[in-house]
């Protein structure tokens, strides 16, 4: 199979093979690219001035600063500044961070975390993007001599950097005990991410949440503005794009892996869901590759 996005790893931007680097970000750097990329790594963008669009998960977010861009592994996207962007890139692997802490110890407060933090703009939350800088420079500190309690520092501070961001995008808080219709719509959209292969029906997803179609609805209204069924077709549509980006595989290879009956059924999904033919929906996508 042909792999149409290349993935970059972390020690490809670093000199000394380390799981953590920050470099400067502007106009002339590498980052600020039209070619449609992933990496195995997690990246923290920090626009501090100037504006610019990143394209991310098939998504275009317009850019200006002050602005933040966390943007996780595997992840596709691009990055096109303006002339007098100036930024950094903070960039680190899971040796440094542990994901654990985005997908369960936060989960209960940012619905759709991952997605919220894609960008976040600090215009009118001024002193938070202050905290950053101070945390940013804290760490540029460190990073002069790397020691193991340096390298212990420095974890610990990344993770106060993404709780300050976190705690600044647009998202559903949850004080004291969690609410069980937040956990049940939160448990809802982990299930679709696992099973949606197979499972494409509201009602499967119903009986293993032992909840009505009625209430789960009214649940992904309130915390997505989504109802459940579109939320199952947004995700296997995502993962229609992602195939078609990554890899050079037939319809009907692309049908079975995705749990279609036959190929007509997946060429009919598509043509209701983006109103085009499969070969027309995967030239738009490659033209962006």
């Amino acid at each position: 199979m042909k792999n149409n996005v290349p993935v970059n790893n972390l020690q490809a931007y670093t000199k000394d093979q380390s799981a953590f680097n920050i470099e400067e970000l502007n106009f002339t750097s590498p980052y600020n690219t039209d070619l449609l990329h992933r990496h195995d790594f997690y990246q923290i963008i920090i626009l501090e001035s100037g504006s610019g669009f990143h394209f991310i998960d098939f998504e275009k977010k317009e850019l200006k600063a002050p602005c933040i861009s966390v943007v996780f592994p595997q992840q596709i996207h691009n990055l096109k500044l303006s002339d007098d962007a100036k930024g950094v890139v903070v960039m680190f692997d899971e040796t440094i961070f542990c994901s654990e802490v985005l997908s369960n110890e936060l989960r209960e407060y940012n619905v759709d975390l991952y997605r919220k933090i894609n960008y976040v703009n600090f215009s009118d939350k001024k002193q938070a993007y202050l905290d950053i800088l101070l945390i940013l420079e804290h760490i540029r500190s460190l990073v002069v001599v790397m020691n193991a309690p340096k390298k212990m520092q420095i974890k610990f501070l990344i993770k106060i950097m993404l709780i300050k961001i976190v705690d600044s995008a647009e998202h559903t808080s949850i004080s004291g005990t969690v609410d069980r219709y937040l956990q049940t719509y939160i448990n809802f959209r982990e299930l679709v991410d696992k099973e949606f292969y197979t499972n494409r029906t509201v009602e499967y997803y119903c009986d293993k949440l032992n909840i009505s179609p009625k209430k789960l609805n009214s649940l992904c209204k309130q915390y997505s503005g989504e109802t459940a069924l579109s939320l199952i077709h947004d995700r296997l549509s995502m993962e229609i794009k992602k195939i078609f980006t990554f890899d050079d595989i037939s319809l009907k290879e692309i049908a079975f892996t995705l749990g279609f009956n036959s190929q007509s059924a997946l060429n009919k999904y598509i043509f209701t869901k983006f109103e085009c033919t499969p070969s027309e929906l995967k030239g738009k996508i490659l033209s962006k590759v």
